[in-house]
């Protein structure tokens, strides 16, 4: 009981920003919802068969799903980063 104390003492701002943000929800529904598809999509293709291939598979599932949310087409996205010069960095 006392490490359960401990912790909720330690992350007690946390716990509670969905009072203080109004924009903040007090569950992360939103967030288990965008995992579903790709975990879906690996449980139906068996997954991939390298690190490399899932941590591919990964990446694009983000870029995607942030295209997405940000309303953009993903195909144009796509094109878009593969034909825009990259940027050296500084």
């Amino acid at each position: 009981m006392s490490v359960l104390c401990q912790r909720v003492e330690r992350f007690l701002p946390e716990l509670f920003t969905f009072v203080a943000e109004p924009q903040a929800t007090a569950d992360n529904n939103a967030a288990e919802r965008s995992l579903r598809p790709p975990v879906v999509s690996r449980k139906i293709s068996g997954g991939t068969r390298s690190d490399q291939g899932s941590e591919t598979k990964s990446v694009l599932a983000s870029l995607f799903g942030t295209w997405r949310l940000q309303g953009r087409d993903p195909y144009h996205a796509v094109r878009q980063t593969l034909t825009q010069p990259m940027l050296a960095p500084v």
